[in-house]
C-alpha cells in the first residue's frame, strides 16, 4: 500500500510506502511516476503496443519531470518516488485510488487522468482485482451523477447536446422536443457569478449546504443576495436554509426506500427503516407536486415506478430491475439486457470508450497553484475529512455522539500528522514552540 497525502493519516500509519507531498503538487507526481514508469521500462510493453496510444506525446510531455527534477515541487525525494513506482509496477494487480485531495484541487480532472494512465501503462484496467476509481465522499455521490444530476447529461450519461437523445427523452415526458434546452447547464461555482450578472435568478437546491461548503464564500454569499428567489429542500436547518425563501422538508434516507449506487458502479435496493414524522415528504413527491402546480403533472406512484421509466431511457441500466437487486443485493452496470448479470470491471476486452477504441495516454504540465505562501501569508490550510463526519457536518453535526471529541484535542492530533517544519511555522506565528516529537 502506497499513500500519498501531506498529512499522516491513519491509513499511511499502516502504509508500506507514505510519501507526504507538498500541497498543490499532485501533477507534478502523476508526471514523475509516468516518467519513472518510462525511464526505467516498467511500463507493460505489450499491452501498450496493443491497447493504447499516445505514448510518444506522453515521453514528451513528462521529459522534464523526471523525479529529481521534482523533489523541490513534491517534498518528496526521487529516491521514493522511484521506489513507490517499482512496487506498484511489480504488483501483479495494483488500483489506483483518489479522494478529494485530488478533485477538488486545482487540475484535477488532468490529474484523475494523469492516474488512469498509470493503469494503462502497466495493463491494470480490463480485469479483475484492479484498476482506477474515485473514493466518494459519500454514500450516493456515483448514483446522482448516474442519474444525470451533473451540467451536461442526462441520466444513464446520455449528453443533452445530442438531438436524438433530447428528442428521446422529450417523447418519453410528453413534451415537444424544441423546448429541451440543448445547451450544458451551469456548474456550481458558476452560479455566483451568473447571479451577480443578473442571468441567474432563482435558485433550487437539494440536499446541499453551498452557503457552508463552496471556496470563496463571500463570493458565494453575494451571489446569494443577488438572487430573486431561493428554495431549499432539506433535512436540516443548514446555514444555507437558513437563507431561503421557502424550505420544503425532506424525507432522511432512513425515512424512504430507494437505489443508492456505490462508486464500484454497483446498485443497491434500499428499504424505508423508519416512519417518517413531522410534515415532510419524500424528494420525489416534492418534486412532483411543485411539477404539478406549474403546469406539468407527475403522478408516480412509487420508487419502482420512477425507477422502471429510468431503466427503459437508460441503455446502460436497463437490466437493473427492482426485482434483480431484491434477489442479487447488487449489481453493477452496465447490464443492459434483463437476463444480463451485470459487469463487475469494465473494459473486459480491453476495448475502451475512445474513437479508436484504444485507451488515451495522458500527462500535462503542473500549474503552480493560483495562491502561494509567502512573507506576509507564510502559511497553507489543508482542510480533511474526519472520519464519522460528512464534509461540513450539516448532518453529522447534528449527532450528539460524535460532538464528543474536543477541539482542542483535534488540533493537537492534527498538528502531529504535519511535517515538523509546518508545526514550527505555526508553532512560531502563535509566539510558542512546538512540543517536541511534533
Amino acid at each position: 500500500m502506497i499513500v500519498c497525502d501531506p498529512r499522516k493519516i491513519e491509513t499511511a500509519r499502516i502504509a508500506d510506502r507514505h510519501l507526504q507531498i507538498h500541497n498543490g503538487c499532485n501533477m507534478a507526481l502523476v508526471n514523475a511516476f509516468i516518467y519513472t514508469l518510462l525511464d526505467e521500462n516498467l511500463y507493460n510493453a505489450d499491452y501498450v503496443a496493443r491497447y493504447t496510444e499516445g505514448l510518444d506525446v506522453l515521453r514528451e510531455t513528462v521529459s522534464g519531470y523526471a523525479p529529481e527534477n521534482v523533489e523541490e515541487i513534491t517534498g518528496v525525494s526521487a529516491r521514493e518516488i522511484r521506489d513507490a513506482m517499482r512496487i506498484y509496477a511489480a504488483a501483479p494487480s495494483a488500483t489506483v485510488m483518489w479522494g478529494m485531495g485530488v478533485t477538488q484541487f486545482g487540475q484535477a480532472v488532468d490529474v484523475v487522468k494523469g492516474l488512469s494512465t498509470l493503469a494503462l501503462l502497466t495493463g491494470n484496467l480490463g480485469r479483475e482485482h484492479c484498476g482506477v476509481g474515485p473514493v466518494r465522499g459519500q454514500n450516493n455521490v456515483q448514483g446522482a451523477c448516474d442519474m444525470g444530476v451533473i451540467p451536461n447529461q442526462f441520466p444513464g450519461y446520455q449528453n443533452v447536446t445530442d438531438p436524438q437523445v433530447r428528442e428521446k427523452f422529450a417523447r418519453a415526458w410528453g413534451v415537444d422536443p424544441a423546448l429541451m434546452d440543448d445547451q450544458v447547464g451551469v456548474r456550481i461555482t458558476e452560479v455566483p457569478h451568473l447571479a451577480l450578472e443578473g442571468k441567474v435568478k432563482a435558485y433550487y437546491i437539494m440536499g446541499e449546504d453551498p452557503l457552508q461548503t463552496e471556496a470563496d464564500l463571500g463570493l458565494v454569499r453575494k451571489g446569494f443576495d443577488a438572487l430573486d428567489f431561493v428554495v431549499v429542500q432539506d433535512i436540516f436547518m443548514t446555514k444555507t436554509a437558513e437563507a431561503a425563501d421557502v424550505l420544503l422538508p425532506a424525507t432522511s434516507w432512513g425515512e424512504h426506500g430507494g437505489v443508492f449506487t456505490c462508486a464500484d458502479r454497483g446498485f443497491q435496493r434500499f428499504e424505508k427503516a423508519v416512519e417518517p414524522k413531522g410534515n415532510v415528504k419524500r424528494d420525489w413527491e416534492i418534486i412532483s407536486l411543485i411539477a404539478t402546480a406549474m403546469g406539468y403533472p407527475m403522478a408516480y406512484r412509487d420508487n419502482q415506478q420512477i425507477w422502471d421509466e429510468m431503466r427503459e431511457l437508460c441503455p446502460l441500466f436497463y437490466g437493473v430491475t427492482y426485482e434483480k437487486m431484491g434477489d442479487m443485493g447488487h449489481i453493477q452496470w452496465p447490464c443492459p439486457t434483463l437476463d444480463h448479470p451485470g459487469t463487475p470491471w469494465l473494459y473486459a476486452d480491453n476495448r475502451f470508450d475512445t474513437p479508436s477504441g484504444k485507451g488515451q495516454l495522458f500527462a500535462a504540465p503542473w500549474r503552480k497553484p493560483a495562491e502561494m505562501p509567502d512573507a506576509d501569508y507564510p502559511l497553507v490550510l489543508c482542510t480533511v475529512r474526519e472520519v464519522g463526519h460528512y464534509s461540513c457536518r450539516s448532518m453529522t453535526g447534528n449527532c450528539a455522539a460524535l460532538q464528543t471529541w474536543p477541539m482542542s484535542r483535534a488540533l493537537c492530533r492534527s498538528t502531529r500528522r504535519m511535517r515538523k517544519s509546518s508545526a514550527s511555522a505555526i508553532a512560531s506565528w502563535c509566539g510558542s514552540a512546538p512540543a517536541a516529537g511534533r
